[in-house]
């Protein structure tokens, strides 16, 4: 996104805790999951106005596009078993 890092004053994060599992691989995939479906970053900045509306513009990332299409691809799953 090419924003400097210097003008991140604060900031804050979240995501649910997932269930565990003895499988490192799996563990890792479940907090993946829950990062991507239900992760939250909160951002204060410092900079021109313009610069932040792009920051704003290019944050939505591409898990939630990967997120959106396991939901389709799982809800369609659903409806052809009722």
């Amino acid at each position: 996104m090419h924003f400097p890092l210097e003008n991140i004053i604060d900031g804050s994060g979240s995501a649910p805790i997932c269930p565990p599992h003895p499988n490192f691989v799996k563990a890792m995939g479940r907090t993946n999951d829950a990062i991507l479906f239900a992760g939250q970053v909160h951002l204060f900045v410092k900079g021109s106005d313009e610069a932040q509306k792009k920051l704003a513009r290019e944050m939505p990332a591409q898990p939630l596009k990967i997120m959106a299409s396991h939901l389709q691809k799982f809800l369609n799953n659903m409806i052809r078993l009722f």
